[in-house]
């Protein structure tokens, strides 16, 4: 508790209280960087008036020192793994831990975080399905982010609700994904169930979390969802091509005849073709994740072997949070049993994507 008054302190000032009507000092959450307490904004701070009256909120407040261990605890886990002698080639581990590095660095920046939160709930404005809270930018400094408190329950607790729920649920979630990625390129990346909730008064799901906000260029989503579409229509060669394009292959494996790196590029293409699968038109509608998701599971982790010791470059960096959330969306699908319309979900976000590049083009 020391620690917390020392930290909000220092980013929002001494006299941080007196924006505060109440503080509980005891955290009720913890983040993985830090821990939230709830408070209540006081009538008489000097922008109290920016918001509803005596708007409750959650202050989330990081530990002391954890940015600046980032680098150092990263060597360390290098170390490690080198002196294990048992990394595949194809991890590319020099890639992947900068690519680390900069996403924790950048989730350690809260006022990046409060930018990120806005800019989400400004995208889902008035959405029937999604909401993001209020950003208390006053209250914000590096180490602390205070936002409106949401009143939905964890989705953790979804496992024990009724099937039609858990359908709704699945089927907003994996929306959520799609409409991150192919309207508004901008994606929440975490897939952790605790950073979202679920309101069951209004219905809505409610993202709580941005601190692995990623942005995505216009020219990369186009090729990934040209990929998808790829893998979709279960075209090998489509694939092969916009894989290259986007980075996950080189364009130097088709010169080289060698039966590991043909292999490889099997395993590839078959890992893309399981994932298009709830979303082929010749698939179940809606989509039982709960019976048809492991399959699909099993049959990417069996290609990963295969494409770690062969491949000829690491993946593009978009890639690492973009496939966490994907897989993320997938997994929370298949433990809820949900049955999800994913094919008619895609569908629609694709068609929304090509009215807003048709209208940006005009």
């Amino acid at each position: 508790m020391v620690v917390s008054q020392l930290v909000l302190e220092e980013n929002l000032g001494s006299d941080w209280r007196s924006h505060f009507a109440s503080f509980d000092m005891v955290p009720f959450a913890a983040a993985s960087i830090g821990q939230v307490h709830t408070a209540v904004l006081a009538p008489s701070s000097p922008f109290a008036s920016s918001y509803p009256p005596s708007m409750r909120v959650a202050v989330k407040v990081q530990f002391p020192g954890v940015r600046a261990s980032i680098s150092s605890d990263l060597s360390n886990l290098k170390w490690l793994l080198v002196a294990g002698a048992v990394l595949p080639r194809g991890l590319y581990l020099e890639n992947t831990l900068r690519v680390m590095e900069r996403e924790l660095d950048e989730e350690c920046d809260y006022l990046r975080e409060a930018a990120c939160g806005e800019q989400m709930r400004q995208l889902l404005g008035d959405s029937a399905d999604f909401a993001a809270p209020r950003v208390v930018n006053e209250l914000c400094g590096p180490m602390v982010l205070t936002t409106e408190f949401m009143g939905g329950r964890p989705l953790s607790e979804a496992i024990s609700y009724s099937q039609p729920l858990k359908d709704e649920i699945g089927e907003k979630i994996l929306k959520l994904c799609l409409r991150e990625l192919f309207e508004f390129e901008l994606m929440q990346t975490d897939p952790n169930w605790s950073n979202f909730l679920f309101n069951r008064e209004s219905r809505k799901i409610e993202l709580i979390d941005f601190g692995a906000t990623r942005s995505y260029t216009t020219s990369f989503i186009d090729r990934f969802h040209g990929l998808l579409l790829a893998a979709i229509a279960q075209d090998e060669g489509e694939c092969l091509r916009v894989s290259r394009d986007l980075g996950y292959l080189t364009g130097e494996e088709n010169q080289i005849t060698s039966p590991a790196l043909q292999e490889m590029l099997s395993a590839h293409v078959a890992s893309l073709v399981a994932l298009g699968t709830p979303f082929r038109p010749s698939s179940p509608s809606p989509f039982p994740f709960g019976t048809l998701g492991p399959p699909i599971t099993t049959a990417i982790r069996a290609q990963i072997p295969v494409m770690l010791k062969h491949r000829l470059s690491p993946p593009p960096s978009e890639t690492y949070s973009l496939n966490r959330k994907l897989s993320g969306a997938f997994l929370l699908c298949e433990r809820l049993g949900s049955r999800v319309r994913a094919s008619e979900l895609l569908e629609e976000v694709s068609t929304t994507r090509r009215m807003v590049v048709s209208n940006a083009l005009d």
